[in-house]
């Protein structure tokens, strides 16, 4: 079997109403679909989301990389060998998502030539759970949001967007989701770079008992004395995201120390990335979570394959309790 083009088509979907973060506000999600078409008639594909304002890649430059580098120089490859394709995307700088795109469809292919779905490649089934996406918005909107898709689908973890000024903003709608959800309901911070150390102190300390069990990426990526600062005071796990766009950052977050937990988005690794780095993740007393977006089901998959790596105490565990990293927030492995 061989490749006989890799196609990147942009295409666009408009959003209901603009979801806001601290760091942006996104009022269409522009997509590139990427087709791997085999001679065999087996097309694997994939779907990397953009993000100018954290990686540095918009929907063009996806499309530009693929058509002008990886599709002439895997026209040919035998898919089969993923090492081949691996080894030609590994000498292009940067592009993590253009790479992750070819890599996911690649072995789309794979799974699909041999009949086994991704999950099962990547090592078996285990049980995950499921975290909803809730942007910024009026307290009202966000419970509003919260409760349909609680009552819905049955969420009971969600992924809430933080990072306004004054913090009390945040505060007081977290709050008000706590209050209408109720206490089997977690939730996990996501501050876009919006809060310094100080912001972000203050506000988990007003919010930690209300069923907070993380706070992603509440500062630059590239700071790590803050970032160990913000880990060593903090009384719940620190996440990082987008300061991790390849394996070799894993293992720097956890020498710097710099956070507590690992978020693994395959939409920007690639597959065979990602269990490298929640192995490393887990021999480093680190735990791992799989955030899932809207750029296709791969994190899922990933997900499913992989055993939860976070334990079911309360997040409020102090660290002498729980341990150094502080093992101790509610398990939100998101599916």
């Amino acid at each position: 079997m061989k490749i006989t083009v890799i196609e990147a088509i942009p295409f666009e979907i408009p959003f209901r109403r603009p979801f806001v973060f601290a760091s942006d506000v996104v009022t269409v999600a522009d997509r590139v679909l990427v087709r791997v078409v085999t001679d065999e008639g087996i097309v694997g594909h994939a779907e990397p989301p953009p993000r100018p304002c954290i990686y540095g890649e918009s929907q063009a430059s996806i499309v530009a990389a693929i058509r002008e580098w990886f599709s002439p120089a895997l026209t040919g490859a035998d898919p089969l060998r993923s090492g081949a394709h691996r080894s030609h995307a590994g000498s292009r700088r940067r592009q993590p998502q253009a790479k992750a795109a070819v890599d996911i469809a690649v072995w789309d292919v794979i799974g699909q030539s041999i009949g086994e779905p991704c999950h099962s490649l990547l090592g078996g089934y285990a049980s995950a759970e499921v975290i909803q996406l809730l942007g910024l918005g009026s307290a009202s909107t966000m419970v509003e949001e919260a409760l349909r898709v609680n009552n819905a689908n049955g969420i009971t973890a969600f992924q809430v967007k933080v990072g306004r000024f004054p913090i009390s903003i945040d505060v007081a709608a977290c709050r008000v989701q706590c209050t209408a959800l109720g206490d089997d309901v977690g939730f996990y911070l996501d501050a876009n770079r919006g809060w310094q150390v100080d912001d972000a102190l203050r506000a988990l300390a007003a919010l930690v008992k209300g069923g907070t069990a993380m706070l992603q990426k509440p500062g630059s990526a590239n700071d790590n004395s803050t970032r160990r600062r913000t880990v060593e005071r903090s009384p719940v796990p620190i996440v990082g995201d987008e300061s991790y766009t390849w394996f070799a950052q894993v293992a720097r977050l956890l020498f710097n120390r710099s956070c507590d937990m690992v978020s693994i988005k395959t939409s920007r690794t690639g597959l065979p990335t990602a269990p490298r780095s929640w192995g490393c993740a887990r021999t480093g007393c680190h735990h791992d979570h799989v955030d899932s977006t809207s750029a296709g089901i791969c994190e899922r998959r990933l997900a499913v394959s992989r055993q939860p790596g976070l334990c079911r105490r309360p997040a409020t565990q102090h660290r002498d309790e729980c341990g150094p990293l502080r093992s101790g927030s509610r398990s939100l492995l998101a599916a």
